[in-house]
């Protein structure tokens, strides 16, 4: 029955009117998800339950089905509405969103449109194709650790190839991927564009100039690369003599932009027109700015310019002329606020 005690109703029982009790099971917080999984959890309502709401990065989403059945929170809840029917759950294609941490918000509303909300954080790790078709083992290399992780390396799923991890997860009773990567092929530059590259026209022979470069990935996985910067003569060459001892590090979630700015070092070369190259690597767009440069204090040491050595086009792999990764020279530039 209803009892009326000064403005406040109560319902004999205890609980109060318009009191709204939510718990979000699924997704855990910090957990991560590909592919399709659950949301899932249970809600009650001293005035009864109306809908529920999803919305995932701040935008809605969908209703989320309520009305599964739970006897344990009809238990604990004897006096609410419903109670033992409470439980809300739907099927969710996580891999519909770019990897990376996401937030979603789930919120209840009784029959006289009070609500009450619970919002955690997840994180998205994905396969490029966010409904893979295909997928192979076969030559594939697959290992168990400690009984709750099973490790693979080059799996292939829908023509591409990955190394993944999953991992023991009580909440689903199953493994589930936590880890997927994309092994890099001759294709993963073309995710990568440089919006624009700002340099000046000349500069001095042992001076310095200031460059700005802006690198996005249109991509779905993270790509981590180094443009390195080259002074070259030639429009469509470079090669090792002529590297700046320096480049830009960007490491770009998918859809991410950001800058590199810095000073470059002119070397003492002889005065002439040049080129200023940014170079990852055969499979990634370059970067190329015409500069004129004009003669410096060489002290006798400009010598005959660079460009010396055998030059490599950039259709060849410049990586089979020198290793990047085997010298201390390359160091990051300054970088700047990206979008």
């Amino acid at each position: 029955m209803w009892i009326t005690v000064g403005i406040l109703v109560i319902v004999a029982g205890g609980a109060w009117a318009g009191e709204i009790v939510l718990r979000l099971e699924e997704p855990t917080s910090g957990s991560i998800y590909s592919g399709v999984a659950n949301i899932r959890g249970w809600v009650v309502g001293s005035r009864g339950i109306n809908r529920v709401e999803l919305y995932i990065d701040g935008a809605y989403e969908s209703n989320i089905p309520v009305g599964g059945r739970r006897t344990d929170v009809g238990n604990d809840y004897p006096t609410y509405p419903n109670s033992a029917d409470s439980g809300f759950s739907m099927a969710f294609n996580y891999s519909e969103k770019v990897a990376g941490t996401h937030s979603i918000l789930v919120r209840a509303f009784d029959q006289d449109n009070a609500s009450k909300e619970e919002t955690r954080l997840f994180v998205v790790t994905r396969f490029d194709n966010p409904y893979a078709n295909n997928a192979s083992l076969n030559d594939a290399n697959v290992a168990e650790s400690n009984g709750k992780t099973i490790v693979i390396n080059g799996m292939t799923v829908d023509g591409k190839s990955y190394n993944a991890r999953l991992d023991w997860r009580t909440e689903i009773q199953g493994y589930a991927f936590s880890e997927i990567t994309k092994i890099s092929n001759s294709n993963e530059g073309d995710e990568i564009v440089f919006p624009y590259f700002l340099s000046p026209g000349s500069g001095v022979a042992g001076g310095q100039i200031n460059i700005q470069l802006q690198a996005h990935n249109n991509g779905n996985q993270l790509v981590t690369f180094t443009v390195r910067f080259f002074l070259s003569p030639d429009p469509g060459t470079v090669s090792s003599d002529e590297y700046l001892n320096i480049g830009c590090e960007f490491s770009l979630a998918p859809g991410a932009s950001d800058i590199c700015a810095g000073p470059i070092g002119i070397p003492r070369v002889v005065a002439g027109n040049y080129y200023l190259i940014g170079y990852v690597r055969d499979d990634f767009p370059f970067v190329r700015n015409p500069i004129t440069i004009t003669s410096g204090d060489c002290y006798g040491e400009c010598g005959g310019g660079v460009g010396a050595h055998i030059k490599v086009p950039y259709q060849k792999k410049l990586y089979a002329m020198f290793d990047f990764s085997r010298t201390e020279e390359s160091r990051p530039m300054r970088h700047g606020d990206g979008s």
